[in-house]
């Protein structure tokens, strides 16, 4: 099998990238990036991703990054299926890319198996524990401004009841 130094657009009977709808103007630029980067290279055929990963495996850095460009896809398209979940999809998208990154450089394939489920199952692990990472923080945030609105209350009572602030 041969492989391009670099590799080419997508054909035009690959599937074309799905379409995300954004909040903002800014997360809309970023998601149009990812997906003309992602546009950029064709996909690989099983036996061309299998003779990549031996490569790469055998600390071939072109192979590594072949492998990454030919996926770029498909890290996005994953990202697509936690769309609504709480963060923007400029996020989905560049968490989905470093899940990708992070199978290329940990695959062991003695270990993983296929590198097909392997980088899947990274890619997905990543965005999940980035979704838990930010509802975590966006709870923490919401408990911290409710007990500040009931203190807030609390003085306000206070005041009314005692005729003065409270001190701290």
């Amino acid at each position: 099998v041969q492989i391009d130094d670099r590799l080419r657009k997508v054909s035009e009977d690959a599937e074309p990238l799905m379409e995300w709808e954004t909040e903002s103007e800014h997360d809309a630029e970023m998601v149009r990036v990812y997906k003309k980067e992602a546009a950029k290279a064709r996909s690989l055929t099983p036996d061309q991703e299998y003779q990549l990963v031996y490569k790469m495996t055998a600390g071939d850095q072109n192979a590594r990054n072949l492998l990454i460009e030919a996926n770029l896809a498909l890290a996005m398209k994953l990202a697509a299926d936690y769309r609504g979940k709480g963060l923007m999809p400029s996020d989905l998208i560049q968490e989905g890319n470093i899940g990708l990154m992070m199978a290329v450089n940990s695959y062991e394939p003695e270990v993983d198996g296929p590198f097909s489920a392997f980088k899947e199952r990274v890619i997905r692990q990543q965005i999940e524990t980035a979704l838990e990472e930010y509802n975590r923080s966006t709870r923490s945030a919401r408990k911290m401004a409710s007990r500040v609105n009931e203190l807030n209350q609390v003085a306000t009572v206070f005041a009314r009841e005692y005729e003065r602030e409270p001190n701290s």
